[in-house]
């Protein structure tokens, strides 16, 4: 296979030193156990008292008990598929079922710190020669403001997996043949378990075409399969339609979501959740970020911006919720993972490129914003390991898992019918 030439071309020296010193397996173990330790430290709870959390319980793992599990990994929900949600709950069902939740925490920590780690090593070291850029970047996958409903739990880690179909489409060729298997059989599972894919497919897709590799038609093959899968499922699914709203709303969840609460926080845009201020503060961020980023290479401006635009708009068409209600912690946080995400790399990239008043600025509010929102209050918690025994039982049973009122876990019994969705519960 032909390597393919990196789109921005960086200092070969500088390249070269990036990349031997990212080579070897000790520095990645590293940054592993640094990641998994700083999304511990964010919510203790997870690893202390583990308990399911929305569909982790009543679509995932419930679903284990009802199919095949080539059934259970391959049943669509919401119109579109979860493989890897689905494998990690078949493992849930291996140890005793009170420590179900714990090996699925596990899993979604596991999940959050490999992108971490693929972003940190030498994969993009050709496009981000600065090794501290890249731990910087990787840094805020796990601590950046904004994400508490993300952590820990399995149902979110798709939007971990959308890191790493977009880094992977701007990633050269992996150096052997075993990693280039090993990352198209990733690349293929994280397809599967969104609907990112849709919008992220024509970013490999648009590499292919300027470099036509064996390595970037193969991603863009399987990016581009299965994107067509999750729409074909998506348009011939009976799932909600999406919520929409005003023009008013719309406008104000994206300066809220998208633009504010990526740079300062939760916890800090709430103390100023006024219309006013928030559009204020909204401009004011907007204004620093375009003075930011006028030196940044067009190419990275036209990624970032494609997978900002893109990613916001899939959230306000694609959402079941409408758009005032994802405003709220319990529904919007996760949705704006990806664009909130690219507004701390946008900063930390054009501090990176060049230090001018304008990204220092955001960076300092950056470093504010991560502080503020470091710690994640904790969780109800409903006593897992005695009130999960009698899942697999004769007699139907409802098992509370947070939030109680809609994903409370209704086992319907031997030979009870099972529905994988929501349901208020009294």
């Amino acid at each position: 296979m032909s390597q393919q030439a990196p789109p921005i071309p960086p200092d070969a020296s500088a390249l070269r030193t990036a990349t031997d010193r990212w080579q070897g397996p000790a520095n990645l173990v590293a940054v592993a156990i640094a990641g998994a330790v700083l999304l511990v430290a964010r919510r203790p709870q997870i690893l202390l008292t583990p308990e399911f959390r929305v569909e982790d319980g009543q679509t995932f793992f419930l679903g284990t008990y009802f199919g095949s599990p080539l059934d259970g990994v391959l049943r669509p929900y919401e119109g579109y598929l979860h493989v890897v949600p689905r494998l990690i709950a078949l493992l849930e069902r291996v140890p005793p079922i009170q420590f179900a939740p714990l090996v699925a925490n596990l899993a979604a920590i596991a999940i959050a710190v490999a992108v971490a780690c693929y972003l940190a090593s030498g994969r993009l070291a050709a496009i981000i020669p600065n090794q501290r850029t890249r731990l910087a970047l990787a840094a805020l996958v796990i601590v950046a403001p904004g994400t508490a409903e993300l952590i820990g739990s399995m149902t979110y880690a798709q939007w971990f997996l959308d890191v790493f179909l977009i880094a992977a489409a701007i990633a050269p060729e992996p150096s052997s043949r075993q990693r280039r298997v090993i990352e198209l059989c990733a690349l293929a599972l994280a397809a599967m378990s969104g609907l990112a894919s849709l919008f992220i497919a024509p970013l490999h897709v648009a590499a292919a075409v300027a470099n036509r590799s064996r390595w970037r038609v193969a991603t863009a093959s399987i990016t581009t399969i299965a994107a067509a899968v999750q729409l074909t499922l998506l348009l011939t699914s009976t799932r909600e339609p999406h919520g929409g709203g005003t023009l008013y709303d719309a406008t104000g969840v994206v300066a809220v979501r998208a633009v504010v609460e990526p740079i300062l926080g939760a916890r800090i845009t709430t103390l100023i959740a006024t219309p006013p201020v928030i559009a204020v503060v909204a401009v004011v961020i907007a204004g620093l970020l375009v003075f930011a980023v006028r030196d940044l290479p067009r190419r990275w401006l036209f990624v970032l911006g494609y997978v900002w635009v893109a990613s916001v708009a899939a959230v306000l068409e694609g959402s079941i919720n409408t758009y005032h209600t994802l405003l709220g912690p319990v529904a919007g946080e996760h949705y704006f993972y990806v664009p909130g995400l690219i507004v701390g790399a946008v900063v930390v990239l054009a501090i990176a490129h060049r230090r001018r008043a304008a990204a220092v600025a955001l960076a300092a509010l950056l470093v504010v914003g991560v502080v503020a929102d470091f710690w994640i209050r904790p969780l109800n918690t409903h006593d897992w390991p005695a009130r999960s025994a009698c899942i697999g039982g004769v007699d139907p049973c409802l098992v509370p898992v947070e939030p109680v009122s809609v994903w409370t876990i209704r086992w319907p019994g031997q030979g009870g019918q099972y529905s994988q969705t929501r349901a208020r519960v009294q």
